[in-house]
């Protein structure tokens, strides 16, 4: 039970990094992260919610958004280049993403482009 609760997939640890302070979340950074829940996840479907309407406000709060998200970009390419996020789910947390009402996120992420 204790080793699940640690290994299991706490999306605040990464989400939280990469808002407070991007250059933390390093390459290795990034691969402990993939190691450790390779190691553990039943599913691909675990990994779903890494982008979500819960995660992307806290994202949105970063005092550096373009490293913010440069960041998140190459944790997602790295979560689907080790198969822990399929394309398919991927292509749906965006789908939902466009669904979802963004009045104030959706400003501060045009800014990051």
């Amino acid at each position: 039970m204790y080793v699940e609760a640690i290994a299991s997939p706490n999306y605040c640890v990464p989400i939280a990094t990469v808002t407070k302070n991007p250059a933390s979340m390093t390459p290795e950074v990034q691969m402990s992260l993939i190691r450790l829940w390779q190691g553990c996840l039943r599913y691909t479907d675990d990994v779903s919610c890494i982008l979500s309407p819960m995660t992307l406000p806290i994202l949105a709060r970063s005092r550096q958004p373009r490293a913010t998200w440069n960041k998140m970009e190459a944790f997602v390419g790295r979560l689907l280049k080790h198969e822990l996020l399929l394309p398919m789910t991927f292509e749906g947390m965006c789908i939902e993403l466009l669904r979802h009402e963004w009045p104030k996120v959706s400003a501060d992420i045009d800014q990051c482009s």
